[in-house]
């Protein structure tokens, strides 16, 4: 490319990123006369935003997630930067993008131990921290226990188990936790396949019979196993949990079931909270790593494409006191925000750099101003996917067994991102075609770096239980 043609493409790119300029610094949201409050993060693994009500579902039930969105600034058009738990978690973690905190997968499964991680940086400044987690991608085994004094992963059994398995221990942490002030990190993984909720939740939106075949062709569940699934993987081994189920539609209510389920128990956390005085010291942070395909774009249940129903997750803060609850941020925002947020909410600074911005600003009304922001999946040549976006479009490349795609969503015409735009919108796909050949190199690199890492190695357990979950073939 020549120099002039590079400096023409620049110049666009950086006409989309500019932005208004930021107010001026303002006193913080939290009283510091009233000493640092305490933290809580509660992740939702493989938790869409569009099933919360307070993003606009009307078929699945949350009551405890949208009372505490009234108490809580809710981010709209919130998105993770991948599509599965450690890339995207690792950016919660860091405020990098995966190409610069490198735990992409593959033979990258580790955070570098100098990049600082969020507890780490939380214990130097003071707090005592504690971690929960439901998966081993959030584990001791991959380094996500860094900064974390006391920590529990509870990854064996049924994942329909887990969440009663330590929800008792949550609630004991909570009734006696650390002293203050504290940092704590609760993830729940319920959500996630196989779509098993324990009654009363089990069933509670679907009608029928799972093991029969439908009158509706639509609702066929062979399709699954046909050459429509793009999923990469051998669908009777991916889905061996469905073995018996005939109707399409029970996985997709069964996911539903699931998430108010979760919602159940997270109404309990609140709720205690509330009761031992902890919640309006505190910090909460609301936040769900990726979505779920549920037969958009002949995915099925899994989490795999940058497309909205997967990138799209809920992100909720609720400040000590339920300060500016009901606040709406319209911006887009991404995970990586979320760190450099905390920190400016704790009147802290970041010293490491970050990829995100602090969304302090949005909170007081601010205007963000105008931001390319970007999601990415692969570790490999053959499949992955790159995929960026600002309030009004998202433009995604990617790669599946070789074959390579484009598409382009108009983001505000068409939510859920069905109609592909790229053949007659080419100015668009030109400008930001070149965004990602700028952010991502025109090989679409997968780490910033050229220099690569030694595999990583996990144990024959580990790796059976992540095969079963279907993150390993």
């Amino acid at each position: 490319m020549n120099g002039s043609r590079s400096r023409t493409i620049l110049v666009a790119v950086l006409v989309l990123l500019a932005g208004c300029g930021r107010a001026e610094r303002r006193e913080p949201l939290i009283d510091p006369s009233l000493g640092p409050p305490n933290v809580l993060f509660l992740v939702l693994d493989t938790f869409r935003a569009d099933h919360l009500g307070v993003y606009g579902a009307t078929e699945v039930e949350t009551p405890n997630l949208d009372a505490f969105a009234e108490e809580a600034i809710v981010f709209d058009d919130a998105a993770s930067t991948s599509t599965w738990t450690l890339p995207s978690m690792s950016s919660v973690y860091t405020g990098r993008e995966p190409q610069h905190h490198t735990a992409i997968g593959g033979e990258r499964l580790r955070i570098p131990e100098s990049m600082p991680v969020m507890a780490e940086i939380l214990r130097t400044r003071g707090y005592e921290t504690w971690g929960l987690v439901a998966v081993d991608y959030l584990g001791k085994g991959f380094g996500m226990d860094r900064g974390f004094q006391q920590f529990r992963a509870q990854v064996t059994g049924p994942v329909s188990t887990r969440l009663r398995n330590y929800q008792s221990r949550v609630a004991g942490t909570l009734s006696v936790p650390p002293r203050e002030p504290w940092f704590g990190l609760v993830h729940y993984f319920d959500a996630h396949d196989p779509y098993r909720p324990p009654k009363p939740f089990d069933r509670m939106y679907y009608e029928g019979e799972p093991d029969s075949i439908p009158d509706d062709p639509v609702r066929s569940i062979d399709v699954i196993y046909s050459d429509r699934n793009r999923i990469a993987q051998n669908p009777r081994k991916r889905y061996r949990w469905m073995r018996d189920v005939k109707d399409l539609l029970f996985p997709v209510k069964q996911y539903a079931a699931g998430v108010t389920y979760l919602d159940d128990h997270l109404g309990q956390v609140f709720e205690r909270l509330r009761n031992n005085g902890h919640l309006d010291d505190t910090i909460v942070v609301v936040l769900a790593d990726h979505g779920e395909h549920l037969t958009e774009h002949d995915v099925y249940f899994t989490h795999r494409l940058p497309y909205a129903e997967v990138l799209q997750v809920p992100l909720m803060i609720r400040l000590p006191g339920g300060r500016l609850g009901g606040t709406r941020v319209q911006d887009p925002v991404s995970l990586v925000d979320v760190l450099p947020t905390l920190m400016e909410l704790l009147d802290q600074p970041l010293e490491s750099p970050v990829d995100g911005v602090s969304l302090v600003p949005a909170i007081r009304g601010d205007d963000l101003g105008e931001r390319l922001l970007f999601a990415e999946y692969g570790a490999g040549s053959r499949n992955w996917a790159k995929s960026v976006w600002n309030a009004q479009w998202r433009y995604t490349e990617m790669s599946l067994d070789g074959v390579q795609t484009a598409e382009l969503f108009d983001r505000r015409s068409d939510p859920r991102e069905e109609e592909d735009l790229a053949d007659i919108r080419p100015e668009v796909v030109g400008t930001l075609r070149a965004a990602l050949d700028l952010h991502f190199g025109p090989e679409r690199r997968v780490v910033a770096t050229e220099d690569d890492r030694p595999a990583d190695t996990m144990d024959p357990e580990t790796e059976e239980r992540l095969r079963a979950l279907g993150y390993i073939e």
